[in-house]
């Protein structure tokens, strides 16, 4: 008599024999080992480089809910993909946000996904974390100190007592405090990339449009119809604390923002 193994459970199987692929034995293939010379980003440095590439009129927040498959690119575009939903920017200059460790371990070995890359930013929050975010921040720190990746990379980090990473952590957190009037909390990796996604807004004078930040509003799915992980993504107290990131939000004065995710879309100019 066969046993039956839902395909969610199937699926994390698979992911967790990935990450540790990804963390103990992949090789590096989307760095090379730094040399005397090359750059070493703060904040500004890495603002800067994006402002070398084509003029930016909206950063546009794509999570992995699924209203992200309903973006559609405009000229002007700068993509703030995180996680899985770097599968739907193909074709779009994007930068990558990450701060869960099966990404971040699977892109500190092998690079972005798509040569419309345009940056990467790791935020890795450690004091007071479990041991296990505490050494998946450790391992980014060692990896920004040794190689130099293929576009430039952001490492913000408050691992570290002082050095570039751990200024970076407090400078991302100032600018978020001083456009929002109250500080970074970041729940998931949705939320980080929509404070990105403002900070860069803010600096570069674009406009700021959300996707796919669901809170499980139209089903507890991602927007390749894969089951989430986590069922914090869709509690209550997740809605609740992206209705206060919203309520910021609109209140600012700063960056114009639509929402349009399925929790709370704005309503139609």
């Amino acid at each position: 008599m066969g046993v039956a193994v839902s395909s969610s459970r199937v699926r994390r199987a698979v992911l967790q024999l990935e990450h540790w692929y990804y963390r103990s034995v992949a090789p590096v293939r989307g760095a090379r080992k730094r040399r005397p010379g090359d750059p070493v980003y703060d904040l500004d440095g890495w603002v800067g480089a994006l402002r070398t590439g084509a003029p930016v009129t909206r950063i546009v927040v794509v999570a992995a809910g699924p209203s992200a498959n309903t973006y559609e690119p405009r000229p002007g575009d700068l993509v703030v993909a995180t996680n899985s939903s770097e599968d739907l920017v193909r074709e779009v200059p994007y930068v990558y946000f990450l701060s869960e460790s099966y990404h971040v371990d699977r892109t500190l070995k092998r690079g972005p996904q798509w040569p419309s890359c345009r940056g990467i930013v790791y935020r890795m929050a450690a004091e007071g974390l479990p041991a296990v975010q505490v050494a998946v921040s450790s391992r980014v720190v060692a990896h920004g100190r040794r190689y130099v990746g293929a576009v430039p990379e952001l490492v913000a980090s408050d691992r570290e007592p002082t050095g570039v990473e751990r200024d970076n952590f407090t400078r991302l957190s100032a600018e978020v405090l001083a456009l929002l009037g109250a500080p970074l909390r970041q729940y998931n990796s949705g939320f980080g990339a929509a404070y990105l996604g403002l900070v860069l807004a803010a600096r570069l004078g674009a406009s700021l449009c959300l996707y796919g930040l669901d809170a499980g509003v139209g089903g507890p799915a991602h927007f390749d119809g894969s089951a989430m992980q986590s069922a914090s993504v869709v509690s209550d107290r997740t809605r609740e604390k992206l209705g206060e990131l919203l309520d910021l939000l609109e209140a600012q004065a700063t960056v114009t923002v639509e929402n349009r995710s399925a929790f709370r879309p704005s309503s139609p100019a």
